[in-house]
């Protein structure tokens, strides 16, 4: 086997165990229109909506105001889960990676 085809196939491996390790945890986002000023970016705040049964503590990721009045501001609230084992796993590969080399 050459070098080039081994260093390709860790890349390879590295790719995969990423979309399995992203597939194995459930990800949950949506997004909301609500009034409410206060609420900042990183923010955990619970979420229900009995449609998606949905009742969970998720990070607010992103934040749009529009005025909607001359003293009533929309907010447009995009949220997700966050999962810091998700995070420590792609970390670990990415180390097990460097030291196969």
């Amino acid at each position: 086997m050459r070098q080039l085809d081994a260093i390709e196939g860790a890349d390879d491996r590295l790719v995969g165990d990423a979309v399995l390790a992203e597939s194995a945890f459930a990800k949950v986002s949506g997004s909301l229109v609500c009034d409410a000023a206060g609420l900042v970016v990183g923010q955990k705040v619970k979420i229900t909506n009995a449609a998606r049964s949905l009742a969970d503590f998720l990070l607010i990721q992103s934040i749009d105001m529009k005025i909607a009045g001359a003293e009533t501001a929309v907010y447009t609230i995009e949220f997700g889960d966050y999962n810091p084992d998700l995070i420590e796993l792609l970390i670990a590969i990415e180390k097990e990676s460097r030291n196969e080399d």
